[in-house]
């Protein structure tokens, strides 16, 4: 009877081993071709993204806002423009406090250090 408990104790330790070791030791799973599809099409995605940023940040940010301004119209309205200037007032302060080199850009135009 002990000889049959310990058969069975060596037979599923060696059963555990063995498996153990085939998924150590196993090839890794081959990349499809579709996963390389999709990476490059993530890359082109990125590089497209990337030239619309550019664009936006640089001459595309006057045309779009005149673009805006076509479709929305502009509000001539005093009071409420005056209303935005003291918004835009304690705001340029309050972010002044912190970065000075928006006090250059107010009363220069051109941004950056001090």
């Amino acid at each position: 009877m002990q000889s049959k408990i310990t058969q069975k104790k060596l037979f599923t330790t060696a059963s555990a081993a063995l498996i153990g070791i085939s998924c150590i030791f196993s090839p890794p799973a081959p990349v499809h071709a579709a996963a390389w599809g999709n990476l490059i099409g993530a890359g082109a995605q990125y590089i497209q993204l990337n030239k619309e940023i550019k664009y936006y940040n640089n001459d595309g940010r006057d045309k779009y806002f005149e673009q805006l301004k076509e479709k929305y119209g502009v509000n001539e309205d005093q009071g409420l423009n005056d209303r935005l200037s003291g918004i835009m007032t304690n705001l340029s302060s309050s972010i002044a406090a912190k970065d000075p080199s928006i006090v250059r850009f107010q009363t220069t135009g051109i941004p950056g250090p001090l």
